[in-house]
């Protein structure tokens, strides 16, 4: 079992993250037989347009703030720039739309606003 958070959910359910070595969002895509994920309703999101804008300006430079030894700009800037820094912390976008096979990732909605 893999328990974790996404970046952004979509109203239509879509499962929107952005990862710097893909260790979450490989779990999530594949591996474990059960995945549960942990969502606050500050990551319900209307489109994948605007989840991605989420993560940009908000999820992404806080994540790169919580980890002050990597220097890339978004933590000045306080909004991905889509920069070419070494130790650029989005590197790896996906977008789940389903769960195969039917079933093997739960969500859990928490009526709380959690994580970035």
């Amino acid at each position: 079992m893999f328990l974790t958070g996404t970046n952004a959910v979509t109203i239509k359910g879509q499962l929107v993250n952005l990862d710097m070595i893909g260790n979450r969002v490989a779990g999530i895509a594949f591996g474990p037989k059960k995945v549960v994920i942990f969502i606050g309703v500050n990551k319900i999101i209307e489109n994948i347009d605007e989840a991605i804008n989420r993560i940009k300006t908000i999820a992404a430079p806080l994540n790169a703030k919580r980890h002050a030894e990597f220097k890339t700009p978004c933590q000045i800037t306080g909004e991905c720039i889509d920069c070419k820094s070494e130790k650029r912390l989005c590197n790896i976008w996906t977008i789940t739309e389903k769960s195969y096979p039917i079933g093997r990732i739960k969500i859990i909605l928490i009526n709380e606003q959690l994580g970035f």
